[in-house]
């Protein structure tokens, strides 16, 4: 049987990298950003994920399984910031004249929009999990149990959206073989990932589901007393942080799926491809 230390130990490192890589990884765009709306866009998405996993860490002595299911996430997360940052710098390189169009870039055949959605959809997962930490520490009100019923189903549509569109991407053909075969192994990494998220959105909609039919006695009204209402207050302020980032993920979906199609059949234009995405403000 593995040490429960041990174990508290290494998701905290795990936690702890994530956090280093993606603090690393918003220094990077605000060196780059300048006047760019997107770069500004992925700048606060980090700013909300460095949080969301900074959350995360002070659980880790009192929440060892649930954390121990958020792993795959977390990981992920830490290594296509990673990835994402070194895939700046390369692009920054390429610059002759000093302006980049970061519009332009691409990782795992997609774009940075592509990427924000990428990591809202890790952010929305562990939110979730933090959610259920803090519904497992709290007296809550059977609304607040279907609010996060409501928010779960929302990031399980937004992950199924992005599976979707990374099977496209695995399917379409690319003329520079050896580029595609890299991609390929990166975008085969981000389906299992995705689909893990997936199966954690599962487990946690089973978990509130039967919450919800077989402790309904432990469901009360919103607390009374001061201590209480600090602790409702808290839980609302999460949400309202989890539905902040489920609106701005939903609003990019249609626009990413309609811009990804047009450049996957190659019909986008240059300027198709550029004033969208920095006109873009959600």
């Amino acid at each position: 049987m593995a040490d429960p230390l041990s174990i508290a130990a290494s998701l905290l490192a795990i936690s702890t990298a994530a956090i280093q890589s993606a603090k690393s990884l918003r220094e990077a765009v605000k060196r780059y950003k300048g006047r760019d709306k997107t770069l500004g866009r992925l700048q606060d998405e980090l700013d909300h994920l460095s949080k969301i996993l900074e959350s995360l860490t002070q659980t880790v002595a009192t929440e060892e399984s649930l954390l121990a299911l958020l792993q795959g996430p977390i990981e992920r997360c830490d290594q296509v910031c990673r990835e994402f940052e070194a895939a700046m710098e390369g692009f920054s390189q390429k610059s002759k004249t000093g302006f980049r169009d970061w519009a332009r870039m691409e990782f795992m055949r997609g774009d940075i929009n592509e990427f924000i959605e990428t990591i809202a959809g890790y952010k929305s997962t562990i939110s979730v999990g933090l959610g259920t930490v803090t519904m497992q520490s709290s007296k809550i009100s059977e609304g607040v149990l279907l609010k996060y019923t409501g928010m779960i189903k929302d990031t399980t549509y937004n992950l199924e959206l992005h599976l979707q569109r990374i099977d496209d991407k695995i399917t379409q053909p690319t003329t520079d073989r050896n580029a595609h075969a890299e991609i390929g192994i990166d975008l085969r990494d981000e389906r299992e990932a995705t689909k893990q998220c997936l199966q954690i959105c599962e487990d946690l909609r089973s978990y509130f589901q039967n919450l919800s039919l077989g402790a309904s006695s432990c469901l009360q009204d919103p607390p009374e007393n001061v201590y209480e209402y600090q602790s409702f207050e808290a839980q609302t302020r999460m949400r309202q942080t989890i539905d902040e980032a489920q609106e701005s993920f939903v609003q990019k979906s249609d626009h990413l799926s309609k811009r990804l199609a047009s450049l996957l059949r190659g019909q986008a234009s240059d300027s198709d491809r550029v004033k969208p995405i920095q006109d873009l403000k959600i």
